[in-house]
């Protein structure tokens, strides 16, 4: 921990900071309607463009192909294997992060945060 120190003449070595009271906020989003309309129509530009990469995708890959899986095997197109495994990775990152979230709010609880 810091100490204030005063020097000889009586000042303190930290007269030049000043408090400035709490952080300031940026203003609501009520109050920048056209920041609210901008962000919107990026997102949407974002979406629109990987909606395209998408079904590129999916065109481009239609071949079949075998999969086999804990003695389990089956064709199907290249795409749904990929989307599928994916999607799967996607679940498993969710649990595995709800859980994460769900001990460190109960730490937080015990604790009295």
């Amino acid at each position: 921990m810091a100490r204030h120190q005063v020097s000889e003449g009586g000042t303190s070595t930290f007269d030049h900071v000043r408090d400035s009271g709490p952080p300031r906020r940026d203003p609501p989003d009520s109050a920048d309607p056209g920041g609210r309309r901008r962000r919107a129509r990026v997102t949407a530009s974002i979406a629109v463009v990987v909606l395209i990469l998408l079904i590129a995708f999916i065109a481009q890959n239609t071949a079949r192909t075998d999969i086999s899986f804990l003695g389990l095997s089956g064709g199907l197109p290249l795409t749904v294997a990929l989307a599928a495994a994916a999607l799967a990775g996607a679940v498993l990152a969710v649990a595995f992060g709800s859980t994460r979230v769900a001990q460190l709010r109960r730490r937080d609880h015990r604790a009295g945060g």
